[in-house]
């Protein structure tokens, strides 16, 4: 298990250039954003199997607090992590939204923009 985290990680914080691998820092390829709920946006979670999903539909419920103006903000492609462990994911789990429309996220998760949506295909 640590030699697959470990070759995972290494894919990836590399990028192939002109026939080469370059290692590059997750913060030159993943911008942070810190944008909000505007109020219209599904309460959304992260889900091992199913990516980000509408907590209504995933779970039953929603378990989002009244107020969600502190939510994060999701947009298509959007990277989602949340450091919770869960299972086979101790560090947590990572995916990249591909629902067509914006959703928000608790606030203990992280929302990351990729510099392109190549770079978040892994998830």
């Amino acid at each position: 298990m640590v030699k697959i985290r470990k070759k995972i990680s290494e894919l990836l914080t590399k990028r192939r250039l002109k026939g080469k691998w370059k290692i590059t820092p997750l913060k030159d390829i993943l911008i942070e954003h810190k944008s909000l709920s505007t109020g219209k946006e599904e309460v959304h979670s992260v889900s091992v199997k199913k990516g980000i999903i509408n907590q209504i539909e995933h779970l039953g419920r929603s378990y989002s607090a009244k107020d969600t103006s502190k939510y994060k903000l999701v947009k298509p492609g959007d990277i989602v992590y949340t450091k919770s462990p869960t299972g086979d994911f101790p560090f947590g789990i990572i995916k990249q939204s591909k629902i067509e429309k914006d959703a928000i996220v608790s606030p203990l998760y992280g929302v990351f923009t990729p510099i392109n949506n190549y770079f978040g295909n892994y998830t």
